[in-house]
């Protein structure tokens, strides 16, 4: 019963997010990928990159989320007053774990040592109707890591290493 409410929530958001904007865009035109956005200079400007949703802190008027592709990792730093309240509300309101999505924005370093990107912009580029497994525990299921494999690729960094060594 649970899983059918969140995915019903998943699909009023999904909802939402067509009336607002198109939901799954037919291009998106990155200018690098999330492991060269990783190690770009501070005050890079104009950097576009896009990827799945991984973690959310969303605070007040600052939300850090960090965003995966096969490569890399990215935090996103997405602030009210440089976003907009419209965008930043739609931010909120729109984006889940997993989903897919685009950021244009400069490059800095925060005080705790990351490199971050701060966002001038924001796009959604897909919405995942099924939620990921918890982070911290990743597929410890060996029955779900041999018959979901994608889950098993995209939540572990084990896995995701080994399969790219032998490809």
């Amino acid at each position: 019963m649970k899983e059918n409410n969140l995915f019903d929530a998943r699909i009023a958001k999904f909802d939402f997010v067509k009336s607002i904007t198109n939901p799954y865009p037919e291009r998106f035109e990155l200018t690098h990928s999330l492991c060269e956005a990783s190690k770009l200079q501070n005050g890079t400007k104009d950097v576009r990159v896009a990827g799945r949703l991984m973690a959310m802190r969303k605070m007040g008027k600052l939300s850090f989320v960090t965003i995966a592709d096969v490569a890399g990792k990215i935090q996103i730093a997405i602030k009210k007053d440089i976003l907009g309240e419209e965008q930043y509300d739609f931010f909120k309101k729109a984006f889940d774990i997993g989903d897919f999505m685009g950021v244009a924005g400069d490059v800095f370093t925060t005080d705790a040592g990351e490199k971050t990107i701060r966002a001038t912009m924001i796009y959604f580029i897909g919405k995942s109707f099924r939620p990921l497994p918890e982070k911290f525990h990743g597929v410890s299921d060996m029955d779900i890591r041999q018959r979901q494999r994608y889950l098993d690729l995209c939540m572990n960094d084990e896995t995701k290493e080994r399969f790219l060594r032998i490809g």
